[in-house]
């Protein structure tokens, strides 16, 4: 997630290793006033889309949802991504909270989006 100012406000964008190969993520918030809470930053995350995506969710479920079809071991399925910042130092704590939440969905038998 990479954020720019823009006149009164911040505008935001997701980029990844594939951007150059056309790689477009739709976000819930492209732009607030304010810098956002982690709290706001990985809901952002967790609905982004790709229009082009075969798998649910958004950044981070449809990752876990791609590794799920190949591996078996939990953390290979959520160990595929990784997040750091010097501007949300708890963001990694946060994300494998998100990744035991999901995957405890996913043992629960739940649709996991």
């Amino acid at each position: 997630m990479r954020a720019r100012p823009e006149g009164d406000a911040i505008r935001y964008r997701i980029v990844d290793e594939y951007e150059d190969e056309g790689t477009h993520y739709e976000l819930s918030c492209d732009t607030s006033e304010r810098p956002l809470s982690l709290n706001e930053l990985m809901v952002v995350l967790e609905n982004a889309s790709q229009s082009d995506c075969a798998y649910p969710g958004g950044v981070l479920s449809s990752h876990w949802a791609m590794m799920e079809e190949f591996y078996e071991d939990d953390e290979e399925i959520t160990g595929f991504l990784s997040m750091s910042s010097a501007f949300y130092p708890g963001i990694e704590e946060c994300y494998r909270e998100m990744a035991c939440q999901w995957l405890a969905r996913l043992e629960d038998g739940a649709e996991v989006e």
